[in-house]
């Protein structure tokens, strides 16, 4: 495993964002891929993000499903608010495609996602608090507040 691949796994653990099940999505990867340790190539860059947009995908994905419009109005979050986060979903969904697309067009491999375990998150503000805290340890990433 890579020494970028650990960091990201130590940082989700360490803060406890998450638990994937299966914790080390490379194990699948070809032997010897990548023939030089020493360097990152194009596809280790794309297999990173994609990793990192798997975690993204799948807590708006969870987050939506077991929430309604109803509790983010009640919460206090304006009217659009909810949609705008299935808009976000929508996006983490299209980004993981995208770059699955990509890999396979260059013919790497292609990291599979985990399976994640969230902390139990009770209601709007809840899930509000993690997306900030998911969009911030990965700066790419759409915080809610920006929704």
């Amino acid at each position: 495993m890579k020494v970028s691949q650990c960091l990201l796994v130590l940082a989700l653990v360490s803060t406890g964002l998450a638990a994937p099940t299966a914790m080390f999505p490379w194990s699948g990867v070809q032997k010897g891929w990548p023939s030089n340790t020493n360097t990152m190539s194009d596809a280790d860059i794309l297999n990173y993000l994609l990793t990192i947009e798997h975690i993204q995908d799948a807590f708006y994905r969870q987050g939506i499903q077991n929430s309604s419009r109803y509790e983010f109005e009640n919460a206090g979050f304006p009217d659009p608010f909810f949609n705008n986060l299935t808009e976000v979903s929508a996006g983490e969904s299209a980004r993981v495609q995208k770059l699955q697309d990509t890999l396979v067009d260059i013919g790497a491999p292609v990291s599979a996602a985990c399976t994640y375990t969230w902390p139990s998150i009770e209601g709007a503000t809840a899930f509000v608090a993690l997306a900030d805290i998911i969009a911030g340890t990965f700066p790419h990433g759409v915080s809610p507040h920006q929704t």
